[in-house]
């Protein structure tokens, strides 16, 4: 209402600041007449105007309490007493409100904000202090799983720069990036069986990541036996279909019930013994492998090592005795690796660049994509966190990495 008074110009009349002119005759004369009558009739007209705006806008309940009032100004006086007298009876009951709002699944998230805003003014409005902090706390508190990135990036946001205005804008970018990825999701629904344990990066070596969830089991977490589909699988160890080498009733048969134990390698990677047989292991499933690109980046939980495919990704590279370095992988690919090297890293961050390096790497031809191992990184002093279909990697408190 208040908007419209001043589109209007009829604030000060509603507000009681303007008067009605005091009526103004001609003196000395036989017959008096009123010098400031156009005043008068002019303030009389946006008088009436006033009142019939307020009253269209109330409810019939309201309208009877308001049809003995002479002015407008006795109009929103009255319709302001009983504002004030119901909000302060209901002023704890609004905290409380403010305080448990949550937005609902299918809501707009700056539908819910502009809410909260509205119920700050409120509440300032009845002598309750809430500050700009305390609507920001507010805020972040309530905002939905999916946007777990934006609760960990504004940690990262400097404190002279933690304002209203800057988390609209940070909100706005980040619902519009959920919309895209829910839209890509719907448009490029997985495959049976296309699922595996890993956290996907999809993007160039060089550029920003983009990514999709697939979990983050341990491999003794993945999927059922009788889940696997084998209607298109050949056993690489006996030839036979509809089964996989790791499940082989001939390779059991031929190696015993118990796997032959392997000589444990050394922690130091550049040296030991050269006929010492190294393993590494890579919980990506073949069915991943063949689902996404060469040049696919992926963080996997599963991953001992740092690994890739693609030659050109590593600056430097050192050889490996052929056959003596195996990957173990799901599904009964076994790949091996022929290098161990550093690959050069440039990912994108709130629109930044930010330059890594993954050291001791291992090169491993026909692995399709490129591993970034969680372990490794733990054992660096990286952080990994995830939220929802999201994943964050931190260094010294500052983001270097994000998966989508």
């Amino acid at each position: 209402m208040e908007m419209l008074f001043h589109l209007k110009n009829l604030k000060a009349i509603v507000e009681g600041e303007h008067l009605m002119p005091v009526q103004e005759f001609e003196e000395n004369v036989a017959h008096p007449t009123l010098v400031n009558g156009d005043d008068v009739d002019d303030w009389k007209m946006r008088d009436c105007y006033a009142r019939f705006l307020i009253f269209n806008s109330c409810d019939e309940v309201r309208k009877l309490a308001l049809l003995n009032s002479r002015t407008c100004h006795e109009m929103w006086t009255r319709l302001e007493t009983q504002y004030l007298q119901r909000a302060a009876d209901n002023k704890h009951m609004l905290h409380r409100d403010f305080l448990n709002l949550r937005p609902t699944p299918s809501q707009d998230i700056m539908i819910h904000i502009t809410a909260l805003e509205s119920m700050t003014t409120e509440l300032n409005d009845l002598g309750v202090n809430i500050t700009e902090h305390d609507l920001i706390t507010t805020i972040m508190c309530s905002l939905p799983a999916r946007f777990g990135f934006l609760s960990f990036s504004w940690d990262n946001v400097p404190n002279n720069e933690r304002t209203m205005d800057t988390l609209r804008a940070r909100t706005v970018s980040e619902q519009r990036r959920i919309d895209v990825r829910v839209e890509e999701e719907r448009s490029h629904t997985p495959s049976h069986g296309a699922e595996s344990n890993t956290l996907q990066a999809f993007g160039s070596q060089r550029g920003s990541f983009s990514c999709g969830f697939r979990g983050g089991r341990s491999r003794s977490n993945g999927p059922p036996r009788d889940s696997i589909n084998r209607d298109n699988v050949k056993c690489t160890y006996c030839g036979k279909p509809r089964h996989y080498e790791f499940e082989c009733r001939k390779r059991i048969e031929d190696q015993g019930e118990k796997q032959p134990s392997l000589p444990k390698r050394s922690n130091n990677d550049g040296e030991g013994s050269g006929s010492q047989r190294r393993v590494d292991f890579s919980l990506i499933s073949v069915c991943c492998l063949s689902a996404v690109e060469l040049d696919a980046i992926v963080l996997d939980s599963g991953a001992t090592r740092h690994m890739s495919g693609e030659r050109s990704f590593f600056t430097e590279l050192s050889g490996i005795s052929p056959g003596s370095w195996p990957i173990n992988c799901i599904g009964g690919k076994l790949p091996h690796a022929v290098g161990m090297g550093t690959i050069k890293l440039t990912t994108s961050v709130n629109g930044a660049n930010v330059n890594g390096e993954l050291k001791n790497a291992l090169y491993v031809p026909g692995l399709g994509v490129t591993l970034i191992s969680i372990a490794c990184l733990s054992i660096s002093g990286y952080a990994v966190f995830f939220s929802g279909l999201n994943a964050i990697v931190e260094g010294d408190n500052t983001i270097i990495m994000t998966a989508l």
